[in-house]
């Protein structure tokens, strides 16, 4: 089981598209040089490390050489989420600040769509953008499978009719979204939210034995559903 990005890393990567968004509409090199060292650097800080225990305390680390950590007691936890079987999450109720990357991507897409020579650019911004904001707020599977799949249809004509090469890679991408919405609910394959009096973490995991083995340290139970 691993620590999943936090706040921070959400932020970071919105300011990395505010960055990329201003380098392509006013044809810097050096913003656009920023955007793509930020989205490198990033994971030194915030790439999500083992879970460990440590006594009575459960250890959530962060960062590839400059290391991070918080540690959480058992006691300080008040609710325990298995979001990969949680029909009705509404991702974004847990964490606000994720909507930032896809907000980001649609604002900066609308502008570069706008302003700048590369509309394609934009086009393919305000795509993803979208399609991960369907997944993070829309709470039910096969409505967010389905408003995804009108939403690849849409962009992909309107690919076709500014003329751009976009058009397959859209319907390509945009119905492998829906299919992994559709089987499996939002983002979230294989994560938990630790809900804690202050903070909210997601964690990663590889198998339901390693959400039995949290909760056995936690005092037992079950994780949420």
């Amino acid at each position: 089981m691993r620590t999943g990005t936090g706040r921070d890393y959400n932020l970071i990567v919105f300011i990395a598209l505010v960055l990329f968004t201003a380098g392509v509409v006013f044809e810097s090199e050096t913003l656009l040089l920023s955007f793509f060292l930020i989205i490198m650097v990033a994971p030194v800080f915030f790439h999500g490390r083992e879970v460990r225990i440590q006594g009575e305390k459960i250890v959530l680390e962060w960062g590839l050489l400059f290391k991070r950590h918080v540690e959480i007691l058992p006691s300080k936890v008040v609710d325990v989420i298995d979001a990969s079987s949680t029909r009705y999450l509404i991702l974004a109720r847990y964490l606000p600040e994720i909507l930032l990357v896809p907000l980001g991507m649609i604002t900066g897409g609308v502008a570069i769509f706008f302003t700048s020579q590369y509309r394609w650019v934009g086009l393919g911004w305000m795509f993803i953008g979208t399609i991960e904001l369907v997944a993070y707020t829309v709470p039910e599977r096969k409505r967010a499978a389905l408003i995804m799949t009108f939403t690849t249809i849409l962009f992909s004509l309107l690919a076709g009719i500014l003329k751009t090469s976009l058009m397959a890679p859209f319907l390509v991408a945009g119905v492998l979204a829906a299919a992994l919405v559709w089987k499996a609910g939002p983002m979230v394959m294989n994560t938990i939210f630790l809900v804690t009096e202050r903070e909210v973490y997601l964690l990663r995991y590889e198998s339901k034995d390693e959400v039995k083995s949290l909760l056995s340290v936690m005092g037992g139970g079950n994780a949420a559903e």
